[in-house]
């Protein structure tokens, strides 16, 4: 119970505008936002309602191509998304992103803006393979820069592929599987469960620190795709629970099966983390309450405080703020 309190405590949070929290129904969604043209996009909006009337979410004024979806997950609170791959773009674009609430009778009953800005990525073109390399091949102490991948563009994504199939990049493979995710492309999400499934065989404490680091990462890069690949969110929703990852063909060294279970699960838990859609939140919120193993109670509390984030600022804002914030400890 105590759980639940707080998951609903955490969604509510997410209404800072108390003037606007004393209204009927209220929706808020991020004020500004950016992004890079031809890779993964998602932003949301979460409504608020202290009726239990049927009300409708609509957005208007978005780019071409993508997806939308509402779902209200009890009476008093739903997420709205628009998600999927920005349109590519040889100069910046302007968006305003009109959010409505309406009621039965069709009559705008709440209302909230985003002004979306599209840029197209600063770091395109040229020798492409040495710019990947040269960032992804970085020594990194706390985590690639989402930044500077996207500014590379949807072309560096053969590239980062190169690298992770490439057996002397072994030390690199952890940056190729987390710039396969940032960029937010469909295609990759197949090459990181192969990566994650068929790579490897037998106990991996033995070889090199960056391949495990690697895999365990993997679940978290898929969170950052699953915006541009919807059906990707079921399987991510599936691997919370320990019992997906028996069948795993590798293992870490002594660890049961029920540890590696628990602790890959706590992984695809972070990546659901990641994604702003009505899904994620629904997944993470019945964790909460039931979760498959007592041992995930960690990892769904720290997965509900950061999605309250992303759905307030995107995914992207808000691993830079962590990054920054373990820079200065």
């Amino acid at each position: 119970m105590r759980s639940r309190i707080r998951t609903l405590v955490l969604l509510a949070g997410l209404l800072t505008n108390q003037r606007a929290a004393a209204a009927t129904q209220t929706i808020t969604a991020p004020s500004t936002l950016s992004t890079t043209a031809g890779l993964g996009f998602s932003v949301a909006a979460v409504l608020w309602s202290q009726t239990g009337e049927s009300l409708r979410v609509s957005v208007s004024g978005q780019p071409e191509g993508l997806s939308y979806r509402f779902l209200r997950l009890r009476p008093e609170y739903g997420v709205a998304t628009v998600s999927g791959v920005i349109p590519p773009s040889k100069r910046p674009r302007e968006y305003t992103l009109i959010w409505t609430v309406s009621g039965a009778d069709g009559r705008a009953a709440a209302e909230a803006r985003t002004a979306l800005t599209v840029v197209p990525p600063t770091n395109a073109g040229g020798n492409m393979a040495a710019k990947v390399r040269s960032l992804v091949c970085r020594r990194y102490r706390y985590g690639i820069d989402a930044n500077e991948v996207r500014n590379l563009g949807p072309g560096s994504w053969p590239h980062i592929l190169a690298i992770l199939r490439d057996t002397t990049c072994a030390d690199s493979w952890t940056g190729a599987v987390a710039a396969a995710g940032m960029l937010g492309l469909p295609g990759a999400s197949d090459a990181l469960h192969a990566f994650l499934w068929d790579r490897f065989a037998g106990d991996i404490r033995a070889l090199d620190h960056e391949i495990y680091e690697a895999l365990f990462y993997a679940p978290v890069a898929l969170g950052m795709l699953a915006p541009s690949r919807p059906d990707l969110l079921d399987s991510l929703i599936a691997d919370t629970d320990p019992a997906h990852w028996r069948t795993l063909p590798w293992r870490y060294g002594i660890h049961s099966g029920r540890d590696l279970g628990v602790f890959m699960s706590g992984r695809a838990i972070l990546g659901l983390s990641l994604v702003g859609d009505a899904r994620a939140v629904a997944a993470l919120e019945r964790l909460s309450t039931n979760p498959f193993d007592p041992a995930q109670l960690t990892y769904i509390r720290e997965a509900i405080e950061r999605q309250r984030k992303v759905l307030d600022r995107g995914w992207q804002a808000v691993r830079e703020e962590e990054r920054l914030e373990n820079q200065q400890q």
